[in-house]
């Protein structure tokens, strides 16, 4: 986000180029990543990330010879629009251009279909919950994957692992920090080949990866472990979860 726009030798801007793979996406009926994988080969000869990285790291400007071979296929010499609407379908090509110029601008403005939309006053009333369940806890739930979890540096988990929370508020606390947990990862797939996979089947992704998932039913009642001191852990990492949500809402323009 907010990086300089890049461009394909041919003048493609990298933002148009995603744009145009959806539409060849839905046109061919094939996975995004093909989709971006033709527009790569017919702007660079090479895949979606090879060409990306080529132009992150700026070897295409500094391979000459590369860029011979490159502006040397048939492909290259066509515009972004050739490129892309050779391959559409008629019907699809039948889109008028004032839907193409809302898509675009609802692109432009950065808006993202997440699963579940998250405003800013529902962190502000979450983070008083977790301030009024100081020294209550007599709930510990530990997320599945927690092997997973890192900490920041300091020796706080970025999750609570486990999660101090109360029997009457376990479920909420435990919805809360599953929608935090798949927020932020469909928010990681943003400005990656999974994007349009967001508020799709991103759900299904996320339930089948290794962020941290929670379920009030896994919980004990007793633990080894001095409870007020995991209790204090357990509100650290909450605090650190609730700043990593809010940054996505801050990002993407949502209800501040």
């Amino acid at each position: 986000m907010n990086q300089l726009e890049q461009y394909f030798p041919s003048g493609l801007s990298i933002s148009r180029a995603k744009k145009d793979a959806k539409k060849l996406k839905k046109a061919k009926a094939i996975p995004l990543n093909q989709a971006l994988d033709e527009i790569a080969q017919s702007e660079m000869n090479l895949t979606w990330e090879q060409a990306l990285k080529a132009l992150s790291s700026n070897d295409y400007g500094q391979n000459a010879s590369l860029n011979e071979d490159v502006l040397a296929l048939p492909e290259a010499a066509l515009g972004a629009e050739q490129a892309s609407s050779e391959a559409m379908t008629e019907e699809s090509c039948e889109q008028s251009d004032e839907q193409d110029e809302s898509l675009d601008e609802d692109e432009e403005k950065g808006e993202v279909n997440f699963t579940n939309t998250i405003y800013n006053s529902q962190l502000i009333e979450f983070e008083e919950m977790v301030d009024k369940n100081s020294g209550q806890a007599d709930t510990f739930i530990y997320p599945a994957n927690e092997v997973f979890i890192q900490d920041n540096g300091n020796g706080t988990k970025l999750w609570p692992s486990p999660l101090a929370a109360t029997e009457s508020n376990a479920d909420l606390f435990c919805d809360m920090l599953n929608k935090f947990s798949l927020r932020i990862f469909e928010y990681d797939l943003i400005d990656t080949i999974y994007e349009d996979e967001i508020g799709e089947t991103s759900y299904e992704m996320w339930y089948e990866s290794n962020c941290p998932i929670y379920e009030s039913s896994d919980c004990e009642r007793e633990i080894t472990a001095d409870p007020d001191f995991i209790h204090i852990k357990s509100q650290r990492s909450l605090y650190i979860v609730i700043d990593m949500v809010r940054s996505t809402l801050i990002s993407w323009e949502l209800e501040m």
